[in-house]
């Protein structure tokens, strides 16, 4: 079985640059690494390698990402290839995946691993796009998987936890962190590949226009990008009785909030004639079950001026007046049975009804792995824009733009889809009020049979690993989060008074889920989810720069912990040092009214 791993060179997180002529990163001056995601893909796939069998490591990107494929080739890669070219600068994730999908035609292979996302980008499409260009099945994101026979067993995490599926070949993994952990070099490994180099392959040779690659073949601009952290000025209180800390606490959030916007106004309506183009909503998860966090796309969109369709696949429709109260104004349902949905099913029907009246301006699903994925397929079929993790919308001269954070959510950029039709969404789960403010109006329903045809994954196992009161992180407001300093997995069921007061969701750190006290879904950090509370409690957490990266954009951020020399200190609102036993009973008390009470 021959492996090729995608691996894509990016800055260091403490180098992430932003170039205002050009409006995107700058990719000629940092110093530029193997993405974590891939450089654990690659691996596993050492790892698992037999006598015999070879492995490819392939990149595009500029004449500097060759340092990143050479430590390829000391980690003991058969062959590594760079796709370079002037013309490329600039590309978006849709050119990206065309140009990959055709250097892989060139390269016989039968598994392709990808990693789950980039840390410059988190758009965690391009594995699922790569796929439907070369008509391959795909499963991830995975954290282990073997042979069996001719197939490959993968199993994957999801949002409730994992499933393990069967998979013919050639086909395409979808890596995540937890897969292996990288590989590194010695020296012994820098002389068995001394005079091996990266082979460099051009546009020319491929066949691909430069014209249509890079900047001049985008589907989406980036109009501008500003800076858009949070700022703050940590308050600190040290040397104080729990009682007093506390109420000292409470004292400066009041004062925080006290007159202060309570999140994003909804979408209005622009004052221009019907009829809108047509929004299609996916509002249905990977087990073909409703999925609530959807239903705010409905609104935000029709707030917008679109005509929302909300889109189901599975073995039954969805409430038809709870989807019209959230803003659906008609439902199409793809009858597909019970089991796990195949996002490649997904991306096949919602292409077909996209190329076909009434007009389809916007295709919107959330921004988890499985709608990333159903979103990739779609993608791939369509050659439309993609924006990705978008935080909402508004209306500008020439139509609708879409917010996004962008350079490690540092800064907040203004995309504009230039050509193609639809615009395909990943949206934040969160970006968009929960209302249902419309009428419950009868709506009409639209049945289809779900797309036949092509290899599927087989789902041969399924464990449930998130319980019920953990689900829906994403979309949570208030948000406790977890490290190793909370002492241990039996003190989580402390917390529970707590989640229930506030209502809010928990969430950890790398080292809290490495060790099994949560599971992978509820990992924050540059490996694994970014979430934008209102409010957020750290509690024993250290203050890694990797892990704050995914709570960052909280409006309001409180940390307790005993070490007043803790880094969490220097990057929250308000720190009270202690441990958070004596503190979290009262601070719970104080402050379950004004979370509870707040129109966040």
């Amino acid at each position: 079985m021959d492996v090729v791993v995608l691996i894509k060179a990016v800055p260091g997180l403490e180098e992430f640059a932003y170039d205002p002529a050009r409006l995107r990163m700058d990719r000629e001056h940092p110093t530029l690494l193997a993405n974590p995601f891939d450089a654990r893909a690659l691996a596993a796939a050492l790892a698992g390698r037999q006598p015999g069998e070879r492995i490819t490591a392939l990149s595009m990107g500029p004449s500097r990402a060759r340092s990143v494929l050479e430590t390829a080739l000391h980690l003991g890669v058969d062959r590594a290839i760079l796709v370079s070219d002037p013309a490329l600068a600039g590309s978006d994730l849709p050119g990206t995946a065309r140009v990959l999908a055709t250097a892989l035609a060139r390269i016989e292979h039968d598994l392709l691993l990808v990693g789950r996302a980039s840390t410059d980008g988190d758009a965690g499409l391009l594995g699922a796009m790569v796929a439907e260009h070369l008509g391959r099945p795909s499963v991830g994101p995975a954290r282990s998987w073997r042979r069996v026979g001719g197939e490959l067993e993968v199993t994957a995490d999801t949002e409730l936890g994992t499933s393990t599926y069967r998979l013919p070949l050639p086909s395409v993994v979808i890596t995540g962190e937890k897969i292996s952990k990288p590989g590194r070099v010695t020296p012994e490994m820098i002389a068995r590949a001394a005079g091996r180099a990266p082979e460099l392959w051009g546009l020319g040779p491929l066949g691909i226009d430069p014209g249509s690659a890079g900047t001049a073949g985008a589907r989406a601009r980036v109009l501008e990008a500003v800076p858009d952290l949070p700022v703050r000025r940590p308050i600190l209180l040290r040397d104080l009785a729990p009682d007093r800390a506390v109420d000292e606490a409470v004292r400066q959030l009041l004062l925080r909030w006290t007159g202060r916007p309570a999140g994003p106004s909804p979408p209005r309506r622009p004052g221009v004639p019907g009829p809108w183009p047509e929004a299609l909503v996916l509002v249905t998860d990977e087990e073909g079950m409703l999925d609530e966090g959807a239903l705010p796309l409905l609104h935000g969109l029709r707030g917008l001026g679109l005509a929302p369709t909300s889109v189901s696949i599975g073995d039954a429709v969805p409430s038809v007046p709870l989807l019209a109260r959230a803003g659906a104004l008609h439902h199409r349902h793809v009858e597909a049975g019970n089991g796990p949905v195949d996002p490649r099913a997904v991306g096949a029907f919602l292409a077909g009804v996209a190329h076909g009246p009434p007009e389809v301006g916007v295709v919107a699903v959330l921004a988890h792995d499985f709608g990333r994925a159903s979103a990739g397929r779609l993608a791939a079929q369509t050659g439309g824009a993609v924006i990705t993790e978008v935080t909402g919308g508004g209306i500008g001269p020439g139509g609708l733009l879409w917010q996004k954070p962008s350079f490690d959510h540092r800064a907040r950029a203004l995309v504009a889809a230039t050509e193609g039709h639809p615009t395909v969404l990943t949206v934040r789960p969160g970006a968009w009020p929960a209302e249902r403010s419309f009428e419950a109006s009868e709506i009409g329903v639209t049945k289809s049979a779900a797309p036949t045809g092509f290899p599927s994954p087989v789902r041969i196992e399924r464990a449930l690993t998130v319980p019920p009161s953990w689900r829906g992180i994403g979309t949570r407001r208030v948000v406790v989060v977890i490290g190793r300093g909370l002492g241990g997995p039996d003190r989580i069921p402390e917390l529970a008074p707590t989640l229930e007061a506030w209502g809010a969701g928990i969430a950890g750190t790398r080292k809290v889920v490495d060790d099994g006290w949560l599971p992978p879904a509820l990992q924050l950090g540059l490996t694994g989810r970014y979430l934008e509370p209102e409010f957020a409690l750290l509690l024993g957490v250290h203050g890694s720069p990797n892990h704050l990266t995914g709570i960052s954009r909280a409006r309001t951020l409180v940390a307790i912990d005993p070490d007043p020399s803790a880094p969490v200190f220097g990057h929250v609102d308000v720190g009270i040092v202690d441990r958070w036993e004596a503190v979290l009973p009262r601070l719970t008390r104080e402050l379950a009214g004004p979370l509870r009470s707040r129109p966040w």
